[in-house]
């Protein structure tokens, strides 16, 4: 799974446009590789989402969004994480992730 740089705008992509939302690498990685499996959307993205659990009860979605369109791409390979954000135990969504979904 590709994590490129990006840029930081509201229609931005990668590690860039992820970390205005509070989220660093670390919780991307393991959304993405504890998420069942991902979800297609309507739009041809993919749609990876954990559920971290405390005593047992989701207090913490973490949303991973990934585009495997390579046409784009100057190098041929996927664009990969667009986005990641997180939403509360309701799956609210959050602008910014709670500091502590970085020490995951």
């Amino acid at each position: 799974m590709w994590i490129r740089e990006g840029i930081h705008t509201s229609s931005g992509f990668g590690y860039l446009h992820f970390q205005d939302h509070n989220i660093e690498i670390n919780p991307v990685v393991i959304a993405i590789e504890q998420s069942p499996s991902p979800s297609r959307q309507s739009n041809g993205k993919y749609q990876y989402v954990y559920k971290h659990r405390n005593n047992g009860q989701v207090d913490q979605y973490i949303y991973v969004i990934v585009d495997r369109d390579a046409s784009h791409t100057p190098d041929g390979a996927d664009i990969g994480v667009i986005t990641a954000y997180c939403q509360d135990a309701k799956d609210t969504y959050q602008a910014e992730c709670p500091d502590w979904v970085n020490s995951l």
